[in-house]
């Protein structure tokens, strides 16, 4: 077969999930056409979410060295993929050609959901968190992050994705009422507005936040449109910033009933549904919602997703050939179910 047969060949094995056959077509077809960018980019990114990464890293470069100043994907792969000063570097090389995209584009502000303004919040969004993981001080940081966020916001103002970085970071602070008025309204159901008590602990811990900042914030998590519901893994990691925040477990269980209604076929969701049952009191939802995480977790070897994938890989693809996440979570899974039976055991004695 040629180069080109070969990558769809491997196309169609990513269509039915078989990433084994697809990392083998995809080699072979770069091993006949070494220059061609297409295949290099695709070989490099598949490699990027199912490894080895020390081969993604090696095919992504040759790309870069192919092709310096154009295709910010793989910068942004690259970004993941390395360390320290050369993973910024990777970072704001694809948030430079993003900028220029954007700018190409016009002056026009708005989210299109894919073009380069969406993908040039993300991208600034990416390059705050690891400004912030790289200094290590969230108050050193935090001129240089908001500045990227801001950045961010005006890139795609409907885009609640820096919302949920700011959240964080007031997190990293520890400005837990700032990082409550931070979180965007619209994260789950049929993208619609949360409950209404949810609304009004909002404008209230915004009203109590220091500064000036939290109005411009607010004003973008309301831009949004009603049909515009943010991505799988932002609610995500958006309700699990809520329900350390909130002690009220409504909102939360909102959102991840939407997830699990999507796509239930993620551990990680299963088990913020479990610790969100646990601290709403509901011990019988919580051990039904660990139950269905473990038996995910007991088939991981068969291709079930997790999340914590890189920001711009697809936060359920493939697995990697390593994942010690999976073994942490499972030891979540154990920690929780032993705290649940506790919290039982303790009930079942007070009424006795």
């Amino acid at each position: 077969m040629d180069a080109m047969t070969l990558y769809e060949a491997a196309q169609d094995s990513l269509s039915v999930d078989d990433f084994d056959s697809a990392r083998l077509y995809l080699r072979q077809a770069v091993q006949l056409a070494p220059q061609n960018l297409e295949l290099l980019d695709a070989l490099g990114a598949l490699l990027a979410e199912a490894g080895p990464a020390e081969e993604a890293v090696a095919t992504l470069q040759h790309a870069v060295a192919l092709s310096p100043d154009a295709g910010f994907e793989k910068y942004m792969y690259l970004g993941q993929l390395l360390h320290g000063n050369e993973a910024l570097a990777s970072l704001q090389k694809g948030v430079q050609l993003l900028q220029a995209a954007a700018d190409a584009e016009g002056s026009g502000e708005g989210g299109d959901g894919g073009g380069p303004r969406t993908q040039l919040a993300g991208a600034l969004c990416a390059l705050a968190e690891m400004h912030l993981a790289q200094v290590g001080d969230a108050a050193a940081a935090e001129g240089e992050c908001e500045a990227l966020l801001e950045r961010a916001r005006r890139a795609a103002p409907s885009n609640p994705e820096p919302l949920q970085v700011l959240a964080s970071l007031r997190v990293e602070q520890g400005r837990p009422e700032e990082a409550l008025a931070a979180l965007p309204r619209e994260m789950g159901g049929s993208g619609g507005q949360m409950g209404e008590g949810e609304d009004e602990s909002r404008e209230d811990a915004a009203d109590e936040a220091d500064g000036d900042d939290s109005d411009g914030w607010e004003e973008a998590s309301d831009g949004a449109g009603a049909d515009e519901l943010p991505s799988y893994e932002f609610r995500f990691e958006a309700a699990k910033l809520l329900l350390e925040l909130d002690s009220r477990t409504d909102a939360v269980a909102q959102v991840l009933e939407g997830l699990l209604a999507e796509d239930d076929s993620v551990p990680d969701v299963w088990y913020l549904a479990a610790l969100c049952a646990h601290a709403g009191g509901d011990f019988e939802a919580a051990l039904e919602a660990i139950a269905a995480g473990e038996r995910l977790l007991g088939a991981q070897g068969q291709g079930v997703p997790q999340l914590g994938a890189p920001r711009h890989a697809n936060p359920r693809g493939p697995p990697a050939d390593e994942d010690p996440d999976e073994d942490a979570l499972a030891a979540d899974f154990i920690e929780l179910q032993a705290a649940i039976d506790e919290s039982v055991a303790n009930i079942r004695a007070g009424r006795s």
